[in-house]
């Protein structure tokens, strides 16, 4: 099942398909320094084994006016030369007694359909960076897949990256992994129109009981 719901500025959580057991996520970066160029992947591999997935890089609560959002929280820092980076969890995904957990980063956006083709190659150059650095600092056991064709968006590529022999328990799974941008002439609930080069992390875990939701 390919982009499956739209929450907040999260959007798109990924594809679907029946499997037995979870396998563990976690990347070797040994190689890498933290202060180097894949510091941003461990960082947020590190933060997949949080209790909740995560909870370590939340900052303060994203705001509705003087309401916080349920579930919400702007990260500690930004990631990948984003300006903005949100941490977020969805609870009991179609009822599907999990909950996705989420480390979300705007790597570019340009909200003007101004400019377009300018715009465009500073889109497909964000996007290509970002992957570049995913592809080397996750390594040769994680297998990226790409797809150009999303009927929501004028404009559309998008890169899912999995290690290999990825399965999960549950009936609908969050993909570990993508970075996607879109263009779209108009605005829509889950974003605003123009440019957006997006990454996301994600980790998908047994709902657990509210009593121990924060």
């Amino acid at each position: 099942m390919y982009r499956i719901l739209s929450f907040l500025a999260f959007s798109a959580l990924a594809a679907c398909g029946p499997s037995t057991s979870k396998t563990d996520v976690s990347v070797d970066v040994g190689h890498a320094d933290t202060k180097g160029p894949c510091s941003d992947v461990t960082t947020l591999q590190a933060a997949r084994s949080d209790t909740p997935p995560f909870s370590s890089l939340r900052g303060a609560p994203v705001m509705r006016g003087d309401t916080p959002v349920r579930d919400t929280w702007y990260a500690k820092a930004d990631y990948f030369g984003s300006d903005g980076c949100t941490i977020a969890a969805l609870r009991d995904v179609f009822d599907t007694k999990s909950d996705f957990h989420i480390a979300g980063c705007d790597v570019f956006v340009e909200p003007s359909s101004l400019d377009r083709e300018e715009n465009e190659q500073k889109a497909r150059r964000a996007l290509e960076e970002t992957r570049a650095n995913l592809e080397s600092c996750l390594g040769d056991s994680w297998i990226m897949t790409e797809s150009d064709d999303d009927p929501n968006f004028d404009i559309y590529h998008r890169y899912t990256f999995k290690p290999q022999g990825y399965e999960t328990p549950f009936s609908l799974s969050a993909d570990p992994a993508y970075l996607e941008m879109s263009f779209s002439r108009f605005p829509s609930r889950s974003r605003p129109a123009g440019w957006m080069v997006k990454l996301q992390f994600q980790e998908q875990i047994a709902s657990e009981p509210a009593s121990n939701q924060e």
